[in-house]
């Protein structure tokens, strides 16, 4: 590169790594399958999102209202020392006869009980 008439010479160093994965541990790739939230009207019904992991996903509800279930779709290679899968996560929410809007949370969690994700559902 030339500036002000003088030569200057730049030189690159990179230093590559392969990321050691513990196949015991569930690692999430947390991308735009997962939304922040969704919506019910106060019917209820059934909505699905995905989620994408190395091993079965931890999702748990915070009321007896949302239920999960959780299905393996497909085998996803990311180019990890892991094999990765598309689990769907479908969320049935119960008909609301409070009278009220409700709200709760569905978690995404790890193996140790750590919250990765967590998706608010609003019902009216």
């Amino acid at each position: 590169m030339n500036f002000l008439g003088r030569n200057f010479y730049a030189a690159y160093i990179i230093d590559v790594h392969q990321l050691q994965l513990d196949p015991n541990k569930i690692y999430y790739l947390l991308d735009d399958g997962l939304p922040e939230s969704m919506h019910f009207s106060f019917l209820g019904n059934t909505k699905d999102c995905y989620v994408v992991s190395n091993k079965h996903p931890i999702v748990i509800s915070s009321t007896d209202w949302i239920t999960i279930s959780i299905e393996e779709m497909e085998k996803i290679n990311k180019g990890a020392s892991l094999d990765f899968y598309k689990w769907g996560i479908n969320c049935s929410v119960s008909e609301n006869r409070t009278n009220k809007e409700r709200m709760g949370f569905i978690y995404i969690q790890d193996e140790k009980g750590e919250i990765k994700h967590t998706i608010k559902i609003d019902q009216d």
